[in-house]
């Protein structure tokens, strides 16, 4: 058997990176870090979004770069003119470090490739007004292939930043979702699996009760009030306690007024841009 050197290495990995590209369906997605503070989630989402909408910038070594104006985030992210432009720079820092996981179906096998987030930043001060971020080109494929996961959904996750494990549920009703091929459909869940499906570890809020009112009702009231899903639940009880829990899960017209105004402001932007005063 030949030796793998260096380069037949690369190329192994390149065939395998452009099969896995060329055979990703409707179900792949990216995750992020759902341990991350919300306003590090709301500025990733709002990168993501940018990013979905605009045009590179090519750099002197040939990287796509993305400029995102230091006024529009602070609008987007809904700050006074009061805080520290270096707080974001600062935000941006930590994440790059995060993971990041593009799930798709290769040969009906679940694949899953792992990335540093971001590849490069740059602050307001290197860019004369804007934050730079540089992209896997992965990423912005995903972006801007209006059939992927991350495509249809990026508003939807901006949308759920109030408690942090509703977009942990929301990623895995679309899971759900997609698995049954209906716009309508139920599962069924133990308390444990229900705790460890948001991350949780299985001994995490022996008390039902707790549990309910400190998590699993703020989830589904965002999730029904901001989400394209309505999702209703029923207990099952054995020797009085909470053996399992029904999910019924319909999909909703989804309108939420931070979509209008996220697109309004961005298409503001483009106006601008466009019109030389940018």
């Amino acid at each position: 058997m030949a030796s793998i050197t260096k380069t037949n290495k690369k190329e192994i990995k390149e065939s395998f990176l452009n099969d896995f590209n060329s055979n990703l369906k409707q179900s792949s997605k990216l995750e992020i870090n759902e341990n991350a503070p919300i306003v590090e989630q709301k500025i990733l989402i709002i990168i993501l979004a940018f990013v979905q909408r605009a045009k590179p910038v090519l750099s002197p070594d040939l990287n796509s770069w993305y400029l995102i104006p230091k006024t529009l985030m602070f609008d987007l992210l809904d700050w006074g003119k009061s805080k520290n432009y270096g707080v974001i720079n600062d935000h941006l820092s930590k994440i790059k470090s995060y993971p990041l996981k593009i799930k798709g179906e290769q040969n009906s096998q679940i694949e899953t490739i792992e990335y540093n987030l971001l590849r490069g930043i740059a602050t307001p001060k290197d860019t004369g007004g804007s934050y730079g971020v540089l992209l896997e080109d992965i990423v912005v494929q995903e972006l801007k292939n209006p059939e992927s996961y991350l495509s249809q959904n990026l508003f939807i996750m901006l949308s759920l930043r109030d408690n942090k494990y509703t977009k942990v549920f929301y990623n895995f009703l679309f899971t759900k979702n997609i698995e049954s091929g209906k716009n309508n459909f139920e599962f069924t869940l133990s308390y444990v699996e229900l705790k460890l499906s948001l991350g949780m570890t299985e001994n995490a809020y022996p008390n039902w009760h707790d549990f309910k009112r400190g998590v699993l009702d703020k989830i589904i009231d965002e999730i029904n009030t901001k989400s394209n899903y309505f999702v209703e639940y029923k207990l099952i009880r054995k020797n009085k306690k909470i053996d399992k829990i029904d999910f019924f899960v319909e999909e909703q017209e989804w309108k939420d007024s931070i979509v209008k105004r996220i697109e309004k402001l961005i298409n503001h932007f483009e106006e601008e841009q466009m019109a030389g005063h940018l």
